[in-house]
């Protein structure tokens, strides 16, 4: 705390940060002189700093799952002389851009998935800015990839033990974090036929078309009425781990047509 008297006709100076009290008075040509008067200045040239809380988990990939919202807080530093600074007026910040910034009032909770940067900064009674600072946290893919699957031909025939050629192929999609791979299992009735396929990855999939051959052998036991079935079993997998999972059969008929 600092008191400062000068006969100055006016004041103008650098005051250093501080509380300041100023004490005046004034004076008529008959030297007559009114109360001393005072007030308190207090001069604050510190900006407020700023922090941010997660309120949520990240996995062992560092990405957090939808729903998670960040909280800033500000406090002003006290001033020089150990006085509480002027305090915090308000906070703003702009996601994913330094062009639109808004007041903060409630916990920012990113809606699409990906990477997010929060651009803060907070401003105290005194109009002093902080900074901008910033930070970055990557909003998870928790939707499954889309897919279909259909198979050519769907029937075998006639049941002559030879191997048969039959396109598995479909659609695959996933606007979050994309195709990884889509993974081809073979499951014979009979055990016997079940070749592997290699996996088609994100290169071989074209406008969200795939597609694979495989060899499947036209035959089936006399006594199995049903005829054998072939189930075919595709997974597609997602950059964020996410799958989706569809069967198809092909089958051997007992009987033509059946």
């Amino acid at each position: 705390t600092k008191d400062l008297y000068s006969p100055l006709s006016s004041l103008d100076l650098p005051f250093p940060e501080g509380i300041w009290h100023i004490g005046f008075q004034s004076y008529d040509w008959g030297e007559n002189e009114e109360p001393l008067q005072q007030i308190n200045l207090k001069i604050d040239q510190t900006p407020p700093i700023s922090s941010v809380n997660i309120q949520g988990e990240p996995d062992i990939n560092g990405k957090y799952p939808p729903g998670t919202q960040v909280e800033i807080t500000a406090m002003d530093p006290k001033l020089v002389d150990g006085n509480d600074g002027s305090g915090v007026s308000y906070i703003e910040y702009s996601l994913d851009s330094t062009d639109n910034w808004m007041r903060y009032s409630d916990p920012i909770e990113p809606q699409t998935q990906g990477m997010h940067t929060i651009y803060f900064r907070a401003i105290d009674e005194a109009g002093n800015i902080e900074q901008t600072r910033s930070m970055q946290l990557e909003i998870r893919d928790t939707v499954p990839p889309k897919l279909s699957v259909s198979a050519n031909p769907l029937q075998l025939w006639p049941p002559n033990n030879k191997l048969v050629p039959v396109k598995i192929y479909g659609t695959a999609s996933d606007i979050g974090s994309g195709i990884k791979s889509i993974h081809i299992q073979v499951i014979d009735e009979y055990g016997t036929c079940q070749p592997a396929v290699t996996d088609i990855g994100p290169g071989e999939i074209v406008d969200g078309n795939w597609e694979r051959t495989i060899q499947l052998e036209a035959s089936r036991k006399g006594n199995d009425k049903d005829g054998r079935k072939y189930t075919i079993r595709v997974t597609t997998t997602d950059n964020a781990g996410n799958t989706t999972l569809k069967e198809i059969v092909v089958i051997v008929p007992h009987d033509q047509g059946k």
